[in-house]
């Protein structure tokens, strides 16, 4: 997969986007090759 950079939840991206990447609120972010819950579009 190849990430769609973006600010949070615009609406053109997350149209280019395969799938969406759960990121929980109590985080910074995430790091390369963590598991991660993935929302398939």
């Amino acid at each position: 997969a190849e990430p769609v950079w973006a600010k949070s939840g615009l609406l053109r991206s997350m149209l280019h986007a395969d799938g969406l990447l759960r990121i929980p609120a109590q985080t910074e972010g995430v790091l390369e090759g963590e598991p991660g819950e993935i929302w398939l579009l």
